[in-house]
């Protein structure tokens, strides 16, 4: 085993938190140079559980979208299945960087990103959930000019929005009543731009390349960089699992100064895979309850 594989595995399986039932992650597999620290522009973090069946046809789409030096990043989360074999019998014949780890349990998507970016050698860092068929070109490009032209805490490609648009008639109404600080920015109205509801997941190109501001967004694909990690910090996993760690992010970033964004990319994904739907059983469905009773964010986004 090289170096890096080894000092990767130890900064990773040294750590505790995720719930009560990590036990560590296995290494799977690796291509990786001294030089890719340095050559590699953007880190693709894939959180995937039980996508054997698509998990090859989803990373073909994406490698035939890649236009900047790249390396993927997949997180086998948990799965009882053969995903990460899949995986590694597909990268193990490609030329990017990739590194492939597998947990025994799961730990959900956002301790996987901030695994994902603890190990990353790109400047930029994209999500891309493991349901997305990307069937655009140059993709990559697309989202950090966006990122850096408008000087984005974040910038999705599927959709963006106000913080409006996420709260409850009820929700809103204690704000003008109450005046809760952490609902300042929320008024009486709200918009959406680009993929939302079930239009994410027809193939119609939706809008043009041009880049919106917004206040929040959503991931998958979604992305941001070190130099804003470094202002904000990253995803929140003390309080969040799966879902809202994006609008907690983008939070944090807008008490800092900064917007969110929105570019359209264009890519196909079923309803049915994607990771809120996955059926939970056993083990599987324990983590998740805990999770649930003990990462409050991601039931309900608490802004602060």
């Amino acid at each position: 085993m090289e170096n890096k594989s080894k000092k990767l595995l130890q900064l990773l399986s040294n750590r505790s938190g995720y719930n009560p039932w990590f036990s560590g992650f296995e290494l799977i597999g690796e291509n990786w140079r001294e030089q890719d620290n340095f050559s590699v522009e953007l880190s693709i973090i894939i959180p995937a559980f039980n996508k054997a069946e698509i998990i090859e046809q989803q990373l073909r789409c994406l490698l035939s979208c890649i236009t900047v030096t790249a390396e993927i990043i997949l997180i086998d989360d948990g799965s009882i299945d053969e995903t990460s074999t899949v995986a590694l019998n597909l990268l193990s014949k490609c030329n990017y960087p990739y590194t492939i780890l597998r947990t025994k349990f799961p730990i959900y998507e956002t301790a996987c990103d901030c695994v994902g970016l603890e190990i990353s050698s790109g400047y930029y860092i994209c999500e891309l959930q493991s349901d997305i068929f990307l069937n655009d070109i140059g993709f990559d490009r697309k989202l950090i000019d966006s990122l850096e032209a408008n000087e984005f805490c974040s910038v999705s490609g599927r959709c963006g929005h106000s913080w409006a648009y996420m709260f409850s008639l009820r929700q809103k109404i204690i704000a003008f009543l109450f005046g809760n600080l952490k609902f300042k920015d929320i008024f009486s109205f709200g918009y959406i731009i680009g993929r939302g509801g079930m239009d994410a997941f027809d193939n119609k190109v939706i809008l043009d390349c041009f880049s919106y501001t917004t206040d929040t967004n959503n991931r998958g694909p979604w992305m941001t960089s070190k130099k804003v990690i470094s202002v904000i910090g990253f995803l929140n996993e003390k309080d969040f699992f799966l879902g809202n760690d994006d609008h907690d992010f983008n939070w944090r970033g807008a008490k800092k100064g900064y917007k969110a964004g929105y570019v359209n990319v264009n890519f196909n994904s079923n309803f049915e895979d994607g990771s809120m739907r996955q059926k939970r059983e056993g083990v599987n469905l324990d983590v998740y309850n805990w999770l649930q009773n003990n990462k409050k964010g991601s039931r309900f986004f608490r802004a602060s």
